[in-house]
């Protein structure tokens, strides 16, 4: 049996309708992510990477095309992949946990409280802002550090994905 490729994107287009008529925002997007691969997507502002990522995501659909990841077609979004906007987006009337703590419950809504609280716990002070954990996202160092507001939705998403041993953080 051949082994499944983690991520395949065939024949991706996505056209939007505007009032001047249809817009191709991407046309046939191939490609073959192997594990271990670290790729990245180049381009000029508006030629299509964040489309590409929106629907790999699967907050978006092809127009055309399909997202295959490890073996079964993507059609929306899943647990098995997520995005970190450019810009942090945290919900600052929640502390720093709970917005790590949303994340870990969505993911793993079997887990009991217990092991939820392990999995944000470790999650925190492997990115070290366990010492803000119960301060709100805007009054704790996330608010004043742009490189510590990053690393809370960076860990929302790895949660997020808990399921799988790839590192999800993709930018948008």
């Amino acid at each position: 049996m051949p082994k499944l490729i983690p991520l395949e994107i065939a024949g991706l287009t996505k056209t939007f309708v505007t009032p001047a008529g249809p817009f191709v925002a991407v046309q046939d997007v191939n490609a073959c992510v192997h594990d271990a691969e670290f790729v990245c997507m180049l381009g000029h502002s508006g030629c299509g990477k964040s489309t590409v990522l929106s629907i790999i995501a699967g907050l978006q659909r092809a127009t055309n095309g399909r997202v295959v990841i490890d073996g079964a077609e993507a059609h929306g979004p899943g647990t098995d992949r997520a995005v970190v906007f450019q810009a942090p987006c945290l919900l600052p009337w929640l502390t720093v946990r709970e917005n790590v703590a949303l994340a870990v419950k969505q993911a793993s809504p079997h887990f009991t409280r217990a092991e939820r609280q392990a999995q944000v716990d470790r999650y925190l002070e492997l990115v070290g802002v366990a010492d803000a954990a119960d301060q709100l996202t805007v009054s704790s160092p996330l608010a004043r550090s742009s490189a510590c507001r990053w690393r809370v939705p960076c860990q929302s998403t790895r949660g997020f994905c808990s399921s799988t041993n790839r590192f999800p953080c993709s930018t948008r």
